[in-house]
């Protein structure tokens, strides 16, 4: 009867001593998976970061678009003062063309300089419309990813199907 309890005593302290071994083993996965949250968490808010200067950088060059829409309506206003004052000097039609000229391709190169920063605009605009969101949700699914069981990982991906087809349109 001595024997039994002794190996039941031993068993006890076998139990005990793999149940430490497991406990450890678990807490140092715990710390594992925090870090690779906390590194997540870092990227998303690089992203978030990155997206906000876009957005500044918008804002930007549309101040910049306005302030040559400015410059445009004021070129406007002096051309049509100077076509009166050419008129009023009733210069010879040679030198009443070439300034009439001179004016329109000034009005031509602004507009082109505004037709290209709208063009750059326009694609930064479809850029951030498009990739933005992407990025950040494939940096929230490997995330989540990271330290899901297998039913919520299931119903994660069929979530993220649905949502990326969304995106995609």
């Amino acid at each position: 009867m001595e024997t039994d309890i002794v190996d039941t005593g031993a068993s006890i302290l076998q139990t005990k001593t793999d149940l430490k071994e497991e406990i450890n083993n678990q807490w140092k996965k715990t710390l594992t998976l925090d870090e690779k949250a906390q590194q997540k968490l870092h990227e998303i808010k690089e992203v978030t970061d990155e997206s906000m200067q876009q957005s500044q950088s918008n804002t930007n060059r549309i101040n910049v678009i306005e302030n040559l829409q400015d410059t445009i309506s004021r070129l406007s206003t002096n051309n049509d003062v100077e076509i009166k004052n050419i008129q009023k000097q009733k210069v010879d039609l040679d030198a009443y063309q070439k300034e009439i000229s001179r004016i329109n391709n000034q009005f031509r190169s602004a507009a082109f300089s505004i037709e290209t920063v709208e063009n750059m605009l326009k694609n930064t605009d479809r850029y951030i419309d498009r990739q933005i969101p992407f990025k950040t949700q494939f940096i929230i699914s490997e995330t989540l990813h990271s330290f899901m069981d297998n039913k919520m990982r299931r119903r994660l991906l069929e979530w993220e199907d649905n949502r990326f087809r969304y995106l995609k349109e």
